[in-house]
């Protein structure tokens, strides 16, 4: 899937957050195969990287991952959750730890920018969209669909 490289100008530091490390600058990253990108399975919450292809056409940067087939089922087919998943305190313990895991990542990468969320947040919540003060790397798709209980996350394009 096509994903522009981030311009230099939104890339921003972010010294005031507690888990951040000195170098930190962007808002998103996930993919494994740069310095600047999470790499590992994060205690095996992310099925296993087996190969990455990085291409650029016409300035535009394209990736193509392949990890290691899960076999547990997805928390949902919907990305509007249906039931009560009855999800035991561990699983939220293992999400909430996976995703501090992933935000101390150090990363250039961005996914969401300042001015989609002062476009986006109005247009969808109807209220002005807060200014953000401190980006971290996140997994920028997650949603039902794309968990799995033991806790694994899928779809981590980057």
């Amino acid at each position: 899937m096509p994903r522009p490289a981030p311009p230099p100008g939104n890339r921003r530091g972010c010294g005031s957050c507690p888990h951040r490390r000195k170098r930190h600058r962007g808002s998103c990253g996930t993919a494994p195969s740069t310095p600047s990108t999470p790499s590992g399975t994060f205690d095996g919450r992310r099925p296993a990287p087996l190969s990455v292809h990085d291409a650029v056409d016409d300035g535009t940067a394209y990736r193509a991952e392949l990890a290691a087939r899960v076999d547990q089922p997805v928390l949902s087919d919907d990305p509007v959750l249906q039931r009560d998943l009855q999800l035991p305190d561990s699983w939220w313990q293992d999400l909430a730890g996976t995703l501090e895991k992933v935000a101390a990542v150090d990363t250039d990468r961005v996914a969401v920018r300042q001015q989609y969320m002062d476009r986006a947040i109005p247009e969808f919540v109807g209220i002005p969209a807060p200014a953000v003060t401190c980006w971290s790397a996140a997994h920028s798709d997650l949603y039902w669909a794309n968990a799995t209980t033991p806790l694994r996350l899928l779809d981590w394009e980057g």
